[in-house]
């Protein structure tokens, strides 16, 4: 069982109190054990003293008991007793000594250095970490990024190590969001410059000439829809991560997928493309059909960025084919094309922003990078590879809804 904190503060407690109950066990059976013995050497003692002080005093009076008493000690001297009996005899008595607990306080002794020794490492083992955590967070929030709290927790596995973990990864994913967010307005800033820069080239044309051309029209035209399309990716690309938080509602994928393919070979009729949809077994069952849990125009718009990229690379008369089935618990979605294929060193970065490949004239390649955003709110993956015959294969992964 992994040692909790909850464990390690019951232990140290319990330890405590035992360690404090045995040693005031032990230092009492010890104490009675010696105080037998020191009573019966008192009580012998006390008999023969007394027995010479009576046969001094019986046959010397008092100045031989004098004498005799003279070498006792001095506390012993002020515990004798004479009286004198109803026959007329003198008695003599030693009265008691006072009780002098002397072995009381070790018990208390012991306990409070142990409870103190115990506590005082519980609050090192606590308190170590936790201003570690608190370093960590000020150096965060000073912008730090880079701060890590695993390395330094040792050898823990407790809930503070757990903290520091979880701690890591905020670190590591606040760190890739910023890094992102950087690299998209650079990016971004980027598209965005050309465009304005030929509207601005056209703008001059036309005031040089005096007269406003149809060609400095065109070109104002195509770069503001150019433009309008850049901001209308933007837009769906910051709503991939909000939209399946705000909607959640149960719904079928095949159902789904059906009617994502009928759009898409209708946008494909221009080119005598064919979109072929497979869908296994499970899916025709209308009661136990696999259903998905979230917001499906989200998905939607992920998977239909997936299937138009592979309509746009198709050559003509061909087709797109599609297959989803229910594989190991989740849902697979497989798209490939007869295309040119992706350039082996773009499999890994073709879905981050304004990745666009060689040959590739339209877009401003944000529609791929929409698409992982989409899946990713699904707690999905999606993956390109290269077909060894030519063309490329998307391959989608999704969970299934719980229950």
């Amino acid at each position: 069982m992994r040692p909790t904190l909850f464990w390690k503060i019951l232990f140290a407690f319990w330890l405590a109190v035992a360690l404090a109950t045995v040693s005031v066990v032990l230092i009492f059976a010890a104490s009675t054990h010696f105080g037998r013995d020191v009573r019966d050497a008192y009580v012998a003692q006390r008999n023969e003293r007394l027995q010479s002080a009576t046969v001094a005093l019986r046959y010397g009076g008092r100045p031989a008991l004098d004498q005799v008493v003279a070498a006792w000690p001095k506390d012993m001297q002020s515990r004798l007793r004479m009286t004198v009996g109803a026959d007329g005899k003198t008695v003599l008595a030693l009265a008691p000594p006072p009780i002098t607990p002397n072995y009381l306080p070790w018990p208390l002794a012991i306990q409070f250095a142990a409870s103190l020794l115990l506590s005082a490492l519980l609050a090192v083992n606590l308190a170590r970490p936790i201003s570690q955590l608190r370093d960590g967070l000020r150096k965060l929030a000073r912008g730090d990024l880079g701060v890590r709290l695993t390395v330094g927790m040792g050898r823990r596995r407790d809930e503070i190590a757990d903290l520091a973990h979880d701690f890591d990864a905020m670190a590591e994913r606040m760190q890739h969001l910023i890094a992102s967010r950087d690299r998209l307005l650079h990016d971004v800033s980027h598209e965005l410059r050309s465009p304005l820069a030929r509207m601005s080239v056209a703008v001059g044309l036309a005031r040089k000439s005096g007269e406003v051309s149809e060609n400095a029209l065109a070109r104002i035209e195509t770069e503001g829809a150019r433009l309008n399309e850049i901001v209308g990716d933007l837009l769906s690309l910051s709503r991939a991560e909000s939209e399946a938080a705000n909607e959640e509602i149960y719904f079928d994928l095949g159902g789904l997928m059906q009617v994502i393919c009928e759009d898409a070979r209708f946008e494909a009729q221009p080119r005598g493309v064919e979109v072929l949809l497979e869908l296994s077994p499970e899916f025709d069952d209308p009661e136990h059909a696999p259903l998905l849990k979230g917001a499906p125009q989200l998905l939607r718009r992920g998977i239909e960025n997936v299937i138009r990229n592979a309509l746009r690379f198709s050559p003509p008369g061909d087709a797109v084919r599609v297959r989803c089935a229910v594989e190991a618990g989740r849902i697979a979605i497989e798209v490939s094309d007869h295309g040119p294929g992706v350039d082996p060193t773009l499999l890994a970065t073709m879905f981050e922003p304004f990745v666009k490949g060689a040959a590739e004239a339209r877009g401003v390649g944000l529609g791929l990078t929409i698409a992982r955003r989409a899946l990713a709110a699904y707690g999905g993956s999606v993956q390109a590879l290269n077909r060894e015959g030519g063309g490329l294969v998307m391959l989608i992964s999704l969970p299934l809804a719980p229950g």
